[in-house]
């Protein structure tokens, strides 16, 4: 499998297999052969600041300077907006993720709150308390994450929030993490001086796996192998 697209800074998958190359404004998709299958280019030039390719039938692309979002087909093409959020109400939002029926998780930081945003009837559904009622953190959290093990909120240097599927609180976990994270099979996985490390959500244990490769710009991770972005070209390694 050959990848390659220079100058690219983030590497993605989806739960198909499919790679997902970013340059600023960019995105490349790959099939897992590493042909080039499909790619869009923001119109305005404006660099993504987040992309969410993790339901495979539609990819999240957001512009938070704009606080723009829009959502493309899984062949890059247009499918919804753009959508401003602050003509919906929302002032600052900073993270975004895919959901479930066509919504959106979002992150307020002038509210301090989560918000579920449905992009067809461009309503909201759901929104928490204020987040300082649930738990206490310093600083604003800089990743989202939603699986089928719940909604992840990561606070760098500090932990990670957890909520369950709906929204509910369920714990703040202790972890020293300010590089990418994923969550796996009930497993928080992270990257710490070249070692991904997890915490398992069932135990509350931790472990670690050392590669051979520690050298890297950015990586990603599906069905137990890890992808590794290194000045636009893409290595693969086994997790176990």
């Amino acid at each position: 499998m050959e990848i390659h697209f220079e100058g690219a800074e983030r590497i993605y998958n989806d739960i198909l297999g499919n790679f997902y190359l970013v340059k600023g404004p960019e995105i490349r998709k790959f099939d897992s052969r590493g042909n080039l299958t499909s790619s869009y280019s923001n119109p305005i030039g404006s660099e993504i600041q987040t992309f969410d390719p993790s339901i495979s039938t539609t990819v999240l692309t957001y512009h938070q300077p704009f606080q723009e979002l829009v959502v493309l087909d899984n062949t890059l093409n247009r499918l919804f907006g753009p959508l401003y959020l602050i003509e919906f109400g929302y002032s600052d939002v900073t993270l975004v993720h895919s959901s479930d029926e066509q919504n959106v998780w979002m992150y307020d930081r002038s509210k301090n709150q989560l918000s579920k945003f449905n992009f067809t009837t461009r309503t909201e559904v759901w929104s928490s308390p204020n987040l300082d009622q649930m738990y206490t953190n310093n600083g604003d959290p800089d990743k989202m994450i939603h699986t089928i093990s719940g909604l992840f909120l990561r606070y760098p240097g500090q932990g990670v929030a957890q909520f369950d599927i709906y929204g509910n609180f369920i714990q703040f976990i202790s972890l020293n993490s300010t590089d990418r994270i994923f969550v796996m099979n009930c497993q928080i996985l992270w990257n710490e001086m070249g070692q991904i490390r997890f915490f398992d959500l069932k135990t509350l244990g931790e472990f670690s796996y050392s590669l051979r490769n520690s050298d890297w710009d950015d990586f990603s991770i599906y069905n137990k192998h890890i992808y590794l972005l290194k000045d636009g070209k893409v290595a693969q390694e086994n997790l176990f």
